[in-house]
């Protein structure tokens, strides 16, 4: 009870300077909306902003605690990326250089998928927190590096939404990401143990499972022939 009262005192914190932040963004007072932000990261976290900006993705979620506390690090995980989303949402805004705001998106994007993974998606209603994670993935695109791709892949089928998962599964393939085929088999047989109804939630059927494994494994098959 007392962690989840904590975590629900962390996101009325953020909704609060979220409330100031937006109200700024859209009326064009663009370097107000970050200096309430950069308070806002002091405030909640205690840390200097500039920490933010050049640590890691990894080293800020350890900062934050992650390791120590899975749930309260994930949520200041989310609740980071959230302010860091909007920092850089204003940032594309004022500059034209998408390399430095992609590379930005992707460390907004890692921390809310570190923190997604590690809070529990139904233990608090994180809607829109799982919207900002989609919105970010389609914009980055191909851009998206393996590591969150299986990150993704590890959130949706978290959640059952077994066909976006699938889907991430045959990009990480296509990509040769590390011990992809057995990650990608015990997907497939940890499918068939599901029930039909939860299948259908998913966007799979039966048959589409047996069909996905063939596609899955026989691909690889064929590169194999070619290689020899």
């Amino acid at each position: 009870m007392i962690q989840k009262d904590y975590i629900m005192r962390m996101i009325e914190r953020l909704t609060k300077f979220l409330v100031k932040i937006l109200s700024k963004k859209n009326e064009g007072n663009h370097e107000e909306a970050l200096s309430i932000i950069e308070s806002a990261m002091v405030n909640i976290f205690g840390l200097s902003p500039d920490l933010f900006n050049t640590l890691s993705d990894i080293a800020i979620a350890e900062l934050l605690g992650i390791s120590k506390d899975k749930s309260t690090g994930g949520i200041k995980c989310i609740v980071a990326a959230r302010l860091l989303k909007e920092r850089t949402e204003i940032i594309e805004l004022q500059e034209n250089d998408s390399s430095f705001t992609n590379s930005c998106y992707q460390k907004v994007l890692s921390l809310y998928l570190q923190g997604m993974l590690s809070v529990g998606y139904t233990e608090l209603d994180l809607t829109s927190y799982y919207t900002d994670i989609n919105q970010i993935a389609n914009k980055l695109g191909s851009l998206l590096p393996n590591d969150l791709i299986f990150k993704m892949y590890s959130l949706h089928t978290s959640l059952g939404e077994y066909d976006k998962a699938e889907d991430c599964l045959f990009r990480l393939r296509d990509a040769g990401y590390p011990d992809i085929m057995n990650i990608g088999r015990d997907f497939f047989k940890d499918l068939n143990k599901v029930d039909d109804s939860k299948l259908r939630k998913g966007n799979l059927t039966r048959e589409e499972i047996e069909e996905g494994l063939k596609d899955f494994i026989n691909c690889n098959s064929k590169d194999d022939m070619k290689s020899k």
